[in-house]
């Protein structure tokens, strides 16, 4: 199984939390790490010791691959992998963990995998922690359904999955479906760290120029504690001062005083505030696209993106609200992009 296909994004979100500016152990918020999905000892009184995740697997043969718990130990990573179906022990330093992975057929092409990791640690000691733990699963024959936009045909059995402490998603490249990540934390199918981005910063953003800029004001004792430290914090320090700022804009030119177009061109017609157009939002997003997907609503106003990108704020025209979207208020004013809409 080649596990690299799952970064950067998997250890990105591993990190998520386990350091964070000032990047200093004596900060603070660095005085516990603030990790995701952190799975406790059994012993644990009113904490998450197991995560669960159940999946949906195409094949008309029983499927091949693996699935590994992953997560932080000591500052470093450690996992432990089983076959599908399979199960498996770890122990180290007085911690223990185990995998377990079972597979049941649901009909004669689809296969519900379901896998639970946990923290077997008899004892409650403090430091005896699964942080951030997640899965990740390969197939090597099979292919999995999307957790998010299953299709009509799976629907009904991918709402019977259940999981617990983990949210599955496709990972790698857009048309791969052979791995799934099950992560601590919402994301969306086959999402992906910014390409321009030259790192990590532990800190669940992408706000890449501005924690560049402001490590680079940390003062010079600051940086001589970080650097004292060494792992992450030092990798970070060094990155930082090392090259330029990065552009996460795309290289493209944005100026923050410029006016967005007042109208642009969406399927032969152009469009400017006050048109209507009906609501086609994207497979897999989130509550809302699937409550407002083909409902008429009338464009507020035409923004742009510092990438460039034009979106449409529109409000829907039978919300109750429409005069608070209309005064530009949150949960009543949505942005399109052009293809997301049909104009009417």
């Amino acid at each position: 199984m080649n596990w690299e296909r799952f970064e950067p994004l998997a250890t990105t979100v591993l990190h998520e939390g386990h350091l964070l500016y000032p990047y200093r152990a004596s900060a603070l918020k660095n005085q516990r790490a603030w990790c995701f999905g952190t799975l406790y000892p059994a012993a644990s009184i009113g904490e998450r010791c197991a995560a669960r995740l159940e999946v949906l697997i195409e094949s008309p043969e029983q499927p091949q691959g693996a699935v590994r718990l992953v997560w932080l130990q000591n500052d470093a990573v450690a996992w432990i992998e089983a076959e599908i179906p399979g199960e498996r022990h770890w122990q180290r330093d007085g911690v223990h963990g185990a995998l377990e992975v079972s597979l049941s057929r649901l009909s004669p092409d689809l296969w519900r995998l379901a896998a639970t990791g946990a923290n077997t640690t008899p004892d409650a000691a403090p430091q005896a922690l699964l942080a951030s733990a997640q899965m990740r699963c390969g197939l090597e024959r099979g292919r999995f359904v999307s957790a998010l936009d299953p299709g009509p045909v799976y629907a009904a059995d991918a709402a019977a999955c259940q999981c617990d402490g983990l949210y599955p998603i496709l990972a790698g490249r857009p048309e791969d479906r052979d791995l799934m990540l099950g992560a601590p934390i919402i994301l969306e199918d086959h999402a992906q760290v910014a390409a321009q981005s030259r790192g990590d910063f532990c800190d669940a953003t992408e706000m890449d120029e501005l924690l560049t800029l402001r490590v680079m004001t940390l003062s010079a004792a600051e940086q001589a504690e970080i650097r004292t430290a060494g792992g992450l914090g030092r990798a970070i320090l060094d990155r930082c001062l090392d090259g330029p700022t990065p552009d996460l804009h795309g290289g493209r030119a944005w100026d923050p005083y410029a006016e967005p177009p007042t109208s642009i061109e969406c399927r032969g017609q152009w469009l400017r505030a006050g048109d209507r157009v009906r609501l086609h939002p994207r497979p897999g997003g989130d509550l809302f696209n699937r409550v407002l997907d083909g409902k008429a609503a009338r464009i507020q106003a035409v923004e742009q993106e510092a990438a460039g990108e034009v979106q449409l704020a529109v409000v829907v025209e039978d919300d109750p609200g429409a005069d608070l979207g209309e005064a530009r208020q949150t949960g009543h004013r949505f942005f399109f992009a052009l293809s997301e809409v049909e104009p009417l």
